[in-house]
C-alpha cells in the first residue's frame, strides 16, 4: 500500500507545500539589478496554501522593477482577486477566440511596459 499523504486538498489532490516552497519560491526572487519578467502559472488555490509564496508574489507586485505575467483562475478567490482589482494590473481573458494571437499580444504589452 502507498504512503497516505498529508496536507491541505484541493478536489481529490494533496498539496504539499513544504515541497512546492522548496521548488516554487527560489524562481520567484529578483535580483535586484535591472528590470525582471517573471511568469507564474499560475496563482490558484493549491498554491495559495503557502503563505510564503503569497507573501513573496505580494513583494513581486510592490516591486518597480519586475513584470509579473500570471495566469489565475477565472472563479473568485479574494486573494487573486485583490490582484486582480490593483490599478495597475491588465487582465487579459485567454479564449479559444483569441489564443492563438496571445503571444504576440503579451509581447507588446510587455514590450511597452518595459520601454516606457
Amino acid at each position: 500500500e502507498g504512503v497516505q499523504a498529508r496536507g491541505p486538498k484541493v478536489s481529490k489532490y494533496t498539496v504539499d507545500v513544504n515541497s512546492f516552497e522548496q521548488n516554487a519560491l527560489p524562481l520567484l526572487g529578483h535580483s535586484g539589478s535591472g528590470i525582471s519578467i517573471i511568469v507564474v502559472d499560475e496563482i490558484g488555490k493549491m498554491e495559495l496554501f503557502s503563505h510564503r509564496f503569497k507573501a513573496q508574489v505580494m513583494k513581486l507586485f510592490e516591486s518597480d522593477l519586475v513584470y509579473l505575467l500570471c495566469t489565475v483562475p477565472v472563479q473568485s478567490i479574494p486573494f487573486v482577486d485583490s490582484l486582480k482589482n490593483r490599478t495597475d494590473v491588465e487582465v487579459i481573458e485567454v479564449t479559444r477566440e483569441n489564443r492563438d494571437d496571445m503571444i504576440d499580444r503579451l509581447l507588446k504589452v510587455l514590450d511597452s511596459k518595459i520601454n516606457n
